[in-house]
């Protein structure tokens, strides 16, 4: 074996020793050249949070939804770690009325949102809303008010009319709103009234100024004439409100019967939550025409409420 073979031998055994010297060295390092220097271990590293949803909040605008209008609805998309998660992927749904303006994929605050409206159904109801997200979901509800009546409002006219030679009308309006003042369109309401005060006397001529026939009346404290003390009555006695929220109606009596009574109308719409109601309450009148003629005895000169000894040779 000559000087050259013997040389290269040796150097290819130093080598493998200088390896071997070398793994030693970094398993006593933890395994790697970075290692401590003291042989000591590496700390356990701290896990990241899943990026999958497992959370989802709801924030609303409002828990009620009048017909008509909307309610926004926000929903936070968050992982296990409570963490916002940008990017995802989000689906709303709601199980009735109908969702506008949806965001499907978070934003950088983690959120999707969209406006939910009745659709254009105002019965009163409740809507479920839907978020997912991978496999997290979570619900919310809204209320909705829509054509639910919360105010009943009576309005009336200030010139009474003649419907017949022997009758007066009195126009009347009934306004029904839901809890946001919405006009309820199809309310039913019902109306009643009854007499409050009775007035016996007569009119007398009175050249004035002003020219009239004068009304001497007194009240009565119970009735026990005229019309069995039912001096009015309303018709339509139900009435149905338009798309306005509003019905009309009249208020009608016999001519005779004007400026001896006081009456009080009652207007009432049935709620799922009991009755709302409005009450007005007004004097029989006539027209004025009708007590401007001396000579010409007025409606009811005397009083239907009178009983014959009251006024003797004056009233029979």
């Amino acid at each position: 074996m000559d000087i050259r073979t013997l040389m290269l031998r040796g150097y290819s055994h130093a080598a493998k020793i200088a390896a071997v010297a070398t793994l030693a060295l970094l398993v006593g390092c933890n395994g790697s050249a970075g290692g401590d220097s003291d042989g000591g271990t590496d700390p356990t590293p701290t896990p990241t949070p899943s990026t999958q949803a497992s959370r989802i909040d709801f924030l609303l605008s409002s828990k009620e939804l009048p017909n008509n209008s909307s309610v926004t609805v926000t929903a936070t998309v968050m992982d296990s770690g409570n963490k916002i998660i940008s990017g995802a992927d989000v689906v709303l749904s709601v199980d009735s009325g109908s969702l506008t303006n949806v965001t499907n994929k978070t934003n950088d605050a983690g959120q999707v949102g969209g406006d939910v409206t009745t659709g254009g159904d105002p019965t009163p109801r409740t809507i479920t809303i839907t978020a997912t997200s991978g496999s997290a979901t979570a619900h919310t509800t809204v209320t909705v008010v829509g054509n639910l009546a919360k105010s009943v409002k009576l309005g009336t006219a200030s010139v009474t009319s003649q419907p017949t030679e022997t009758q007066y009308s009195k126009p009347f309006n009934v306004l029904v709103t839901d809890a946001n003042g919405l006009p309820v369109k199809n309310a039913s309401v019902a109306l009643t009234l009854e007499p409050i005060r009775y007035f016996k006397g007569y009119q007398d001529w009175n050249a004035g100024p002003p020219a009239a026939w004068q009304i001497f009346a007194s009240a009565l404290t119970t009735c026990t004439t005229g019309g069995e003390c039912k001096p009015a009555t309303v018709n339509p006695a139900l009435v149905v409100t338009d798309s306005n929220g509003f019905a009309f109606f009249n208020v009608i009596y016999a001519k005779n019967f004007a400026r001896w009574a006081d009456v009080r109308l009652t207007a009432t719409a049935t709620l799922s939550t009991g009755n709302a109601s409005d009450v007005s309450e007004f004097s029989l009148i006539g027209i004025v025409n009708d007590y401007q003629t001396q000579g010409v005895s007025p409606p009811g000169r005397c009083s239907p409420f009178n009983i014959d000894s009251d006024y003797p040779g004056i009233c029979p």
